[in-house]
């Protein structure tokens, strides 16, 4: 992916049905990511466009989220 940021979860099915978990997993651990760092803060991440990939596995997806913040790092005026 390449981003500042990003983070990938493992669903075990190929059934769209069945992502939600792995989705809002990958948010999650996007947000502790962005916690651990001394650059943005959580609320930087509203309103903010990020990078979804899925990707087949041998047994099932691979879910990516990935985000860039405004500016390199620093936080977004207009988030806030």
């Amino acid at each position: 992916m390449n981003h500042q940021y990003e983070v990938a979860v493992l669903s075990s099915s190929s059934d769209p049905h069945d992502w939600g978990p792995a989705m809002a997993a990958a948010t999650t651990q996007l947000a502790e990511l962005v916690q651990t760092d001394d650059g943005p803060a959580l609320r930087d991440l509203f309103r903010q466009d990020r990078h979804l990939t899925i990707t087949e596995t041998d047994d099932g997806v691979r879910v990516g989220l990935g985000w860039d913040p405004p500016g390199g790092g620093t936080p977004a005026a207009d988030a806030h």
